[in-house]
């Protein structure tokens, strides 16, 4: 049993967080107030499913944002995807959001009864840390959390495309802007 209890004191001394933030909070926190982000943060958010369709945003520290979006039924080897760069503020601003909403904590449940439903997913990877958020997409709109992210980076997403794209103002074939 004592040994049990050493292991559990080093894993939390370690910094161990498997969804809880503690490190990643701090690391967030950090990269918010500086205006700059260490060099492996990754973002993500995900609503694809194989049914309904979805998007998929990833930010990383570079500033680059890459939007894939699959319409129903699309295979997940075939979305449409938008990709460039964003400007410092607009990263700037994306970090505080994250940090406002404290993007890091699981706050919805598991409901057992809801096992057909779909989820948006969100994810942080920092300073080898990395953690998963979700909440099911329907109820996206109710939460207004995860879906706020998503929305900050789809318009990013759109202002950041790239100019030599083949048709610059139908850039998702057909899909309007947020």
């Amino acid at each position: 049993m004592r040994s049990a209890q050493v292991f559990t004191l080093l894993l939390l001394a370690s910094g161990f967080s498997n969804g809880c933030g503690g490190g990643m909070a701090d690391q967030v926190r950090s990269a918010a107030r500086a205006g700059e982000a260490p060099e492996d943060l990754v973002v993500t958010y995900d609503d694809y499913h194989t049914t309904w369709g979805g998007e998929r945003l990833v930010l990383s520290a570079d500033r680059s944002l890459e939007m894939s979006r699959w319409r129903p039924g699309d295979p997940e080897d075939a979305p449409r995807v938008v990709s460039g760069s964003i400007s410092a503020e607009a990263f700037e601003q994306t970090l505080q959001l994250l940090v406002d909403l404290e993007a890091w904590e699981q706050r919805i449940e598991e409901d057992e009864g809801r096992l057909d439903d779909a989820r948006a997913r969100l994810t942080i990877a920092v300073g080898g840390d990395r953690t998963t958020i979700w909440e099911w997409r329907n109820d996206l709109e109710a939460t207004r959390r995860i879906v706020r992210i998503k929305q900050q980076l789809e318009a990013l997403a759109f202002d950041a495309r790239h100019p030599m794209m083949d048709d610059p103002d139908d850039p998702m074939g057909g899909d309007e802007a947020p």
